[in-house]
């Protein structure tokens, strides 16, 4: 088995250079060689940075027009609903414990919390900050990755003035992160 060892020093598509196969057996008395070409490219993806903008989110209605903007919510904000009675099961995390600690003989009581709606995230050359063109696919990638570590569905829409180079659908899931990963890689 041997490796290849690639460093391209920047995104987009490769294919791969041509390779010499050689041998020197036994002790460099027989040498061989060959050369290879594989019919393969591979996809250099860019390199994240994380950036401290918030992340612009547009509710979509079933036309696929934008209807409501708002800022992003803050990563694991919830919203307090009340308390009910204890389930078996639940997490200790949402045991009130103030209630226990004042009436201690009273049957454990759960914190519950509303569940948040996930909005769709739109994301764009204008939705972030920077104003060099690599910086900012830099922060679309990073964007692309945290929602898609965090389960929300997101959107990309990478034209720029009148050249529209990609756009794609709102969506979640890894074959939508890689979709996304490699419109960014290729665009121009």
């Amino acid at each position: 088995m041997w490796i290849l060892a690639l460093k391209p020093e920047q995104r987009g598509r490769y294919t791969l250079p041509l390779i010499q196969l050689r041998s020197e057996y036994p002790f460099g008395l027989i040498k061989a060689w060959s050369y290879f070409r594989a019919e393969r490219s591979y996809l250099v993806y860019p390199n994240p940075i994380a950036s401290n903008w918030q992340l612009e989110q547009k509710e979509v209605n079933d036309t696929g027009d934008a209807e409501i903007e708002s800022s992003s919510p803050t990563l694991g904000e919830r919203n307090f609903d009340g308390i009910k009675p204890y389930v078996p099961g639940a997490p200790l995390s949402n045991v009130a414990w103030k209630q226990v600690a004042k009436q201690p003989d009273s049957p454990l009581l759960l914190k519950s919390f509303e569940t948040p709606v996930t909005v769709p995230v739109s994301l764009s050359f204008d939705s972030v900050p920077a104003q060099i063109a690599e910086t900012a696919i830099s922060q679309l990638t990073s964007a692309c990755l945290e929602l898609h570590d965090d389960s929300r569905p997101f959107g990309l829409d990478l034209s720029r003035g009148s050249h529209i180079s990609s756009r794609i659908d709102v969506g979640s899931g890894k074959e939508h992160l890689k979709l996304c990963l490699e419109a960014l890689a290729t665009c121009k």
